[in-house]
């Protein structure tokens, strides 16, 4: 740092901004910056996500990148923990995600869900010494073929809605959170989307929410009132999911980070 004066100067205006009364505020507009910021699309594919912090630093993540071979990658995770413990770990998966992206560009390799995870697991076992876990979902959308390869590590199940079938969670195979064990195995399971599928994830914190009366959400009220909104459109899935959310809860404080993504399959003409 001594022999590059503008590293130097970086780093003692990060010090005196981080020994302020406005780290926190600062570190939550960084961490918000690291979450997709508007909707994504693909062929018939659309995406959309967003995370609602407990407190000012989440635990939460949630990605979406497009692949340069025309796929999308999707993220999301759960941070044991809350506050700056669990926003600093947050940030590591995002940088290792992106990390493992650009190897897998660079080497001209195609990349899959089960590698992100195993990239993500080998840094947070390492580095992670409070053994915070992750739970992490892994998809690879591939909007050519309406296939979407999902690797799990003890992460909350998709939800599925689909005309003609009751609505339904997608399940994977039994997996651990990340950072738990040295070694883990990630199961790949292949889902075919079909014109007009809608699938839901989410983190733990939307289902054990409380409503007015203090009782759980639980899986059956949030799914019902997710499946009972029309539409492939998923920013507006979202804000009516978050709508009805809101009127349960009547504003509560709540007691852990609120994340949804919404991948959406348009309807055949």
């Amino acid at each position: 740092i001594g022999e590059t004066p503008e590293l130097g100067a970086v780093a003692q205006l990060l010090n005196q901004v981080l020994g302020g009364l406005a780290e926190l505020e600062v570190a939550r507009l960084v961490q918000s910056s690291l979450f997709p910021a508007a909707q994504v699309r693909l062929g018939e594919f659309r995406g959309f996500g967003t995370s609602l912090p407990m407190t000012q630093l989440g635990g939460d993540y949630f990605d979406m990148q497009a692949l340069p071979d025309g796929r999308l990658l999707l993220v999301i995770g759960d941070v044991s923990g809350h506050g700056v413990p669990a926003g600093l770990v947050m940030a590591m998966a995002k940088a290792v995600v992106i990390a493992r992206l650009r190897r897998a560009v660079a080497n001209g390799e195609r990349l899959e869900p089960a590698q992100v995870l195993v990239s993500l697991q080998e840094v947070l076992f390492r580095g992670l010494q409070l053994r915070q876990m992750l739970t992490c979902l892994v998809g690879i959308l591939d909007p050519a073929t309406g296939t979407l390869d999902l690797a799990n590590a003890g992460h909350s199940f998709p939800f599925l809605l689909r005309a003609g079938e009751t609505p339904h969670e997608i399940r994977l195979p039994p997996s651990m959170p990340l950072a738990n064990r040295r070694k883990a195995q990630f199961p790949v399971l292949s889902l075919s989307l079909q014109p007009g599928d809608r699938l839901l994830f989410y983190t733990d914190g939307f289902i054990e929410a409380r409503d007015a009366n203090g009782a759980q959400l639980g899986y059956e009220r949030p799914f019902a009132a997710a499946a009972a909104i029309a539409g492939t459109d998923p920013q507006k899935w979202y804000e009516e999911i978050l709508a009805w959310y809101r009127t349960v809860t009547q504003e509560a404080a709540q007691s852990d980070d609120v994340t949804l993504l919404m991948i959406c399959r348009e309807s055949a003409p």
